[in-house]
């Protein structure tokens, strides 16, 4: 389920702005069963596996121009997150309760971007079009993981080494100068 607002501001001036929102959740349950046959069709084994995910994401985004100088000057912004939760779940045996296995993957992630940019424009002389931007990004990932191992008559238990956190963070900036003319 997903919901967006859109925003926009025109005033008889030279100034106009614009504001988008969106929100959205999202919930998946799968099911999925096996079921494996010896030659004469007696059944060997059996398989079940699942898979849910929840998860939640945010955008908010929206830029301001306006006159300024000779030129015209956008001001643009954008914020975005996602948190996402799995698991994935598998259990397995023979049909008379050998050889039984359960293993369940447990991911967490998180993310956010953020950006900030800045473009200047104006018309120089012969035709052409210049424009001065800034942008500053920041990113972060963040991911958590755990598996359990069992079998189908005790309770899975967390395997050795297996919790796992992973941050990655990116903070970078961009300056262009941009000429345009047509040829």
């Amino acid at each position: 389920m997903f919901w967006e607002v859109v925003l926009g501001w025109e005033p008889a001036d030279s100034r106009d702005a614009r504001l988008n929102a969106s929100y959205g959740i999202r919930e998946v349950d799968d099911e999925e069963f096996s079921n494996r046959f010896a030659p004469d069709g007696t059944e060997t084994s059996r398989a079940i596996f699942t898979f849910a995910e929840d998860e939640w994401e945010s955008e908010v985004s929206g830029d301001f121009a306006f006159d300024l100088g000779p030129g015209r000057l956008k001001l643009i912004g954008l914020q975005r997150n996602e948190d996402s939760a799995f698991t994935e779940n598998f259990k397995f045996g023979a049909s008379d309760g050998s050889d039984s296995g359960d293993s369940i993957f447990l991911q967490s992630i998180y993310e956010n971007e953020s950006i900030l940019r800045g473009e200047y424009s104006w018309n120089g002389s012969n035709e052409s079009d210049w424009q001065v931007s800034l942008e500053g990004v920041y990113n972060l990932l963040e991911s958590d993981e755990q598996l359990l191992r069992g079998d189908l008559t005790t309770a899975p238990v967390l395997v050795p080494d297996s919790i796992d956190g992973i941050e990655v963070e990116e903070i970078r900036s961009v300056a262009f100068l941009t000429l345009s003319r047509q040829l």
